[in-house]
């Protein structure tokens, strides 16, 4: 199955801007919120790396990884019940 590639919908994405008639938004502000929103729904760097069509993960990981709460809020939880309280 072939990845649609967020620049082949650019086209889309203008005439969205120019409906909604918010200059404010352009097509990277859209493209940054659909990918935040990737991420808070549950798909990886890696996905999202894809989708977007960077060239390699770790440019992903620069601009989103600071929004992945979700695998953090699991990094803590699975450390949290490693150490017991010093009596």
């Amino acid at each position: 199955m072939a990845s649609t590639s967020i620049w082949a919908v650019k086209g889309w994405l203008g005439r969205v801007v120019i409906y909604a008639e918010n200059p404010a938004k352009t097509e990277n502000d859209l493209r940054h919120s659909a990918a935040s929103l990737l991420l808070a729904n549950g798909f990886s760097l890696k996905e999202i790396q894809e989708w977007l069509g960077h060239a390699n993960i770790s440019m992903t990981a620069d601009i989103y990884g600071h929004l992945d709460m979700t695998r953090k809020r699991r990094m803590a939880e699975s450390m949290s019940g490693r150490f017991s309280a010093p009596r």
